[in-house]
C-alpha cells in the first residue's frame, strides 16, 4: 500500500476525493456492463454496504437476466440475503429485534 497518495491521482483530480464518490463515477460509467457492475457488487458487498450492493446486483441483471451468463449477479445477490437473514436471527435470538423475514431469502431463489 502507498504511505500517501500517487502523483497519478494527483494528477487526475481525485486527491482527496471521497471513495463512494468514486465508486459513484464508476457505476455510472460501467452502468451497461453488467461484468464490471458484478465486480463493485462485490467491492461494496465486502464493504459492508449491502443494500448498495444488492442495488447494482440488481442493475446487473436488469442489462443481462440470463441465469447462466450473469450467474454472479445472482450468486452475489443471494450471499447478501443469506447473510442479512442471518444477521436478523442472531439479533432475534439476542433479544435485540425481531424474527426475520424468510420472504426475503425465498424472492431471491428467482
Amino acid at each position: 500500500l502507498f504511505r500517501s497518495a500517487p502523483m497519478g491521482i494527483h494528477d487526475c483530480g481525485y486527491s482527496g476525493t471521497d471513495p463512494l464518490d468514486c465508486f459513484g463515477k464508476a457505476i455510472e460509467v460501467a452502468k451497461d456492463d453488467p461484468l464490471v457492475l458484478n465486480r463493485l457488487a462485490k467491492i461494496f458487498h465486502f464493504l459492508g454496504k449491502q443494500d448498495m450492493a444488492i442495488g447494482i446486483c440488481n442493475m446487473a441483471l436488469d442489462i443481462l437476466n440470463d441465469p447462466e451468463l450473469n450467474w454472479q449477479a445472482y450468486c452475489t445477490r443471494a450471499q447478501i440475503c443469506i447473510k442479512i437473514y442471518i444477521r436478523d436471527l442472531e439479533r432475534a435470538k439476542m433479544g435485540t429485534g425481531g424474527l426475520p423475514e424468510r420472504k426475503n431469502l425465498t424472492d431471491r431463489r428467482a
